[in-house]
């Protein structure tokens, strides 16, 4: 898959052919299928979302938003991004209703990640991420392509257009505002 192939996709899809956003989500599918699975990690006992469920409903909303067409290659990915961000802090807040007694979780922003925080965790790691994007908004971006996407340093850096370097700087200011953030609310 090649980054021009992906534009004319999104381009004819834009320009309202509907079997271009298909040949789209074949095009990309084992992609955003490898990111969800980076971001759930391994099938527990009582873990209801899985990868496949994630990607599908993240184009479903995708689709189902209203957006009228996608720039570019990183553009698409940054919205799948947010949808599958939306989608894991939603099944968050369902679990943490239906517990109605979550515990608040002490590790680090940096132990987080591994897709077996707890609910409360994640909605706390969202709405300090919500906050940080008033004020840091690329750091919450390159934040929500490595904690909520599961990205790579590498992976976080194309997909939104950064270098390596400049990533990993803000990956490094993302976690030390999120956590002091997370420790003020605590």
């Amino acid at each position: 898959m090649t980054d021009t192939q992906i534009t004319q996709l999104l381009q004819a899809s834009s320009e309202g052919d509907d079997q271009a956003i298909n040949q789209l989500l074949t095009l990309v599918y084992g992609q955003l299928k490898v990111v969800a699975r980076g971001r759930l990690g391994p099938m527990h006992h009582g873990q209801t979302l899985n990868t496949t469920a994630l990607v599908n409903e993240a184009y479903l909303k995708m689709l189902g938003s209203g957006n009228d067409g996608y720039n570019d290659r990183k553009h698409f990915f940054a919205v799948a991004a947010t949808a599958m961000r939306q989608i894991v802090i939603d099944n968050a807040r369902k679990k943490l209703s239906q517990k109605r007694k979550g515990e608040r979780s002490d590790q680090e922003i940096e132990q987080l990640g591994d897709g077996q925080s707890q609910p409360d965790t994640l909605l706390a790691i969202d709405a300090a991420l919500e906050e940080l994007k008033k004020t840091m908004p690329e750091e919450a971006s390159v934040f929500e392509c490595r904690y909520f996407v599961g990205f790579s340093t590498n992976e976080t850096a194309e997909a939104l257009d950064m270098p390596v370097r400049t990533v990993e700087r803000r990956w490094s200011k993302a976690r030390k505002a999120l956590a002091s953030k997370l420790e003020r609310s605590s």
